[in-house]
């Protein structure tokens, strides 16, 4: 899967949907956009940053390929 980082000011993810964020301020980080309040929370909900400005970037976090899936819930992964 190709990795495409997005700017802010391009576009938006999803309602919701937990992205990787790279803020201003810090480093990687884990959020998702609040389409409802126009704010960054946290994947457990909570607001985080209230400027959707405050990110610069953000890239979709990639499913876990379903062999994976089936290796961890088959207990053989270690």
């Amino acid at each position: 899967m190709e990795v495409t980082w997005k700017k802010v000011s391009d576009e938006l993810p999803s309602h919701g949907r937990a992205v990787a964020i790279f803020p201003h301020h810090n480093g990687n980080e884990f959020a998702c956009w609040n389409d409802y309040h126009k704010c960054w929370d946290t994947p457990d909900g909570d607001d985080y940053m209230c400027d959707k400005e405050s990110v610069f970037c953000w890239v979709e976090i990639p499913d876990v390929p379903q062999a994976l899936k089936e290796e961890w819930s088959n207990g053989k992964s270690k």
